[in-house]
């Protein structure tokens, strides 16, 4: 994954409740301290020099040239941020924090400088430190954490990985915004995919801790979990039509289903169910990936929290899953019965390889399978997917994916994107370089798209495409 929370590098500190008296949501105000990542603050624990030993999250990192991060890179990390952060400001409403937030040297923080921030509602430090590969590109947290509630974070700390920092500066439109994706993420770790902030989730406006949170069933032999609080369950009822979920050994008030696998630390969504929500990302190596957005799903979360209110512009509706993207229908079995025999459409099928395109037409990916290997121990997903046949290969095929983010389900999940106004159809993309097509649609019964048959003169025809085929 991009961006995580960490369980053990840091424990929550707590602190005393100081609210504001008046009973009302303002927008919030984010501090932050860049200091130690730009170098203007020594940091013992950020790579100066390659062949440097770096100890930190109980492991010791030896530092390439990747890990040192460049002039170049602080500025884009920089102006990326802060675009982040006002956007978050514009999306989130809190109860004004009227207390003092307190920054000092501790055994997580071994060359912070003793601080003390006002006039914020959360303070966000942020650090580069070695990661030895780019499978992370941020590891995110709350560090401190209100003890009374509404049990709101109000100090939260970001560590960078400079090997993931892209050349370019990214904002919400640029064409390639998953730096920005990244960071937003990240914020979202902090304030609320949290276990122990998940425990605390209560009524707005009260102390109220709702008495059901989470309910746990099995169906089909597969584990599932579901966030049951009053928005989760109206965005299950909206995009599953149903109440609860019967399972073969109990009955949940339908709900967001969360990662079902113990390796993520951060209790998002399911990946295999809400692959475009905010909340999943996962970092393919491709920072040109334009593909995941804010939806209802993250928006849930911290509603159900009981501490923020959102804008609800600024977020898009999901994508795969919805049936207002396809035809309007819902999909008996869904979302309990196998992903790939309700929703065949949004699944690669690898006796036809060259049929790469994602479900939204949007892009392609290169697919990656291996012959499956129940015999595998070494990660998390072997397991349930071997014992769970019927729910992870209904078509019973004789090869997984490679994504264990994905439960090795052959979903398409893009890892190139098309640019605004152009698409692709299966036969047209399949190498990185690839060009998608303008196109333009007629209501919902045709459309045409533009497809380069030279592209040493980038001549093109014109494909009509109808309902009929």
């Amino acid at each position: 994954m991009n961006s995580d929370s960490s369980k053990s590098q840091i424990g929550f500190k707590w602190f005393k409740r100081l609210w504001s008296d008046e009973d009302s949501f303002q927008k919030i105000r984010i501090s932050y301290n860049l200091e130690y990542l730009n170098k203007t603050t020594s940091d013992s624990q950020m790579c100066h020099n390659v062949g440097e030993i770096i100890q930190w999250n109980g492991n010791n990192y030896a530092c390439t040239s990747a890990d040192i991060i460049s002039s170049e890179q602080i500025e884009t990390f920089q102006e990326t941020f802060k675009y982040t952060v006002n956007y978050v400001e514009n999306l989130i409403k809190v109860e004004p924090y009227e207390g003092t937030i307190t920054v000092s040297t501790d055994s997580s923080f071994k060359s912070v400088k003793s601080k003390t921030i006002t006039n914020s509602d959360l303070h966000i430090l942020v650090f580069v430190r070695p990661f030895a590969s780019d499978t992370h590109v941020t590891t995110s947290l709350p560090y401190v954490v209100d003890n009374a509630q509404p049990f709101r974070p109000i100090l939260g700390v970001i560590y960078v990985n400079a090997r993931t920092i892209p050349s370019s500066i990214n904002n919400v439109n640029s064409t390639s915004n998953y730096y920005f994706q990244v960071l937003l993420n990240s914020f979202f770790n902090i304030m609320v995919f949290n276990d122990q902030l998940i425990d605390n989730f209560h009524v707005k406006d009260t102390n109220e801790r709702y008495d059901v949170i989470n309910c746990a069933f099995k169906k089909f032999n597969r584990d599932f979990k579901v966030l049951v609080t009053p928005y989760a369950h109206n965005f299950a009822i909206r995009n599953y039509h149903v109440e609860t979920f019967e399972s073969d050994n109990t009955t949940c008030p339908s709900g967001i289903f969360y990662e079902n696998n113990n390796n993520f630390a951060s209790p998002n969504g399911e990946s295999i169910f809400y692959s475009d929500d905010i909340s999943v990302l996962y970092y393919s190596g491709n920072n040109e990936r334009r593909f995941n957005r804010l939806t209802d799903v993250t928006l849930a979360f911290l509603l159900d929290s009981g501490n923020y209110e959102v804008n609800w512009s600024m977020a898009q509706p999901l994508i795969y899953g919805n049936v207002d993207a396809i035809d309007g229908v819902y999909r008996e079995g869904w979302p309990l019965s196998a992903p790939a025999s309700t929703f065949p459409e949004f699944f690669y099928d690898p006796s036809d390889p060259t049929n790469t395109i994602s479900y939204d037409y949007n892009g392609w990916f290169i697919p990656e399978n291996e012959t499956i290997n129940c015999t595998v121990t070494t990660d998390f997903i072997t397991k349930d997917f071997c014992q769970a046949p019927q729910w992870y290969n209904p078509n019973g095929y004789t090869e997984w994916g490679l994504n264990l983010y994905y439960d090795r389900q052959l979903i398409r999940i893009p890892d190139f994107i098309c640019s605004s106004g152009t698409a692709t159809i299966p036969g047209l993309t399949y190498y990185e370089n690839d060009t998608c097509g303008s196109f333009s649609c007629n209501d919902y019964s045709s459309f045409t798209i533009d497809i380069i048959i030279d592209e040493r003169d980038n001549t093109t025809t014109t494909l009509n495409c109808t309902m009929e085929g």
